[in-house]
């Protein structure tokens, strides 16, 4: 895949802060102009003895519509509207563009280091884009490092997808790992405070066979790239075939 004269461009952090917001006022915009337009043509169209639920029906119809044109303008903004954060893909290597950083490269001729692992997303206060994907679905992430440039990639899926994505490559390459281990799980923190990153991981899990896995998964809090599913698993194909 990588052979291609084009390079393939995945573009990362789909649902970035700017189509957030844009999103949301979108949303409240077309919520009041349905709101507004049913309340002066539902009287007119409406059957016999249904003009008195015109409030309702503007309530109602509002939401629903609103929610309808703003769910294909978001699909439509994430085609046109990018992060400025991105991975090419090319026959020399991987190129990665950091926003407002440096960009860097990572070379197909060099040594690189993979790491791979994963975890479900409950049991522990989710915050941010965790917070918005269903808890029962898995994150995949993976590390490919070589020398002092680093790139860690991931992506949020529901399990059946997960499955079928860590088929790509032996599925003992993705080591579970679990949050419980380095969050504060008692009811308190759960329900009673804000979700929040822990200030360090504890030691002994450091020291343990997860270690190397919790650090990573440290740096990708930070520095990740979040992929769609299907571009992680370009990713992925293209990064072992040319390995």
């Amino acid at each position: 895949m990588a052979s291609r004269s084009s390079p393939i461009v995945l573009h990362a952090d789909q649902e970035h802060s700017g189509l957030r917001t844009a999103v949301l006022v979108s949303l409240l915009f077309c919520i009041l102009l349905f709101f507004f337009l049913l309340q002066m043509i539902w009287p007119a169209i409406s059957p016999t003895g249904l003009v008195d639920f015109t409030f309702m029906v503007a309530c109602i119809g509002s939401l629903g519509l609103g929610v309808a044109v703003v769910w294909g303008l978001e699909k439509g903004l994430k085609r046109v509207w990018h992060s400025g954060r991105a991975i090419a893909l090319d026959k020399t290597g991987i190129r990665v563009q950091d926003g407002d950083l440096p960009d860097y490269s990572l070379s197909w001729d060099g040594h690189m280091n993979h790491l791979y692992w994963t975890f479900v997303l409950k049991g522990y206060k989710r915050g941010g884009r965790e917070r918005r994907v269903p808890e029962k679905w898995v994150c995949l992430a993976m590390q490919v490092q070589e020398a002092e440039h680093r790139l860690i990639i991931y992506t949020y899926v529901s399990p059946k997808q997960a499955t079928s994505l860590t088929a790509v490559l032996d599925q003992a390459h993705f080591h579970e790992i679990s949050p419980a281990d380095v969050y504060r799980t008692d009811a308190r923190s759960r329900y009673l405070s804000m979700p929040n990153r822990p200030d360090k991981i504890p030691p002994e899990v450091l020291a343990g066979k997860d270690g190397k896995f919790w650090l990573a998964e440290q740096r990708r809090w930070t520095e990740g790239f979040e992929l769609s599913a299907s571009d992680f698993e370009t990713f992925m194909k293209t990064v072992t075939s040319n390995q």
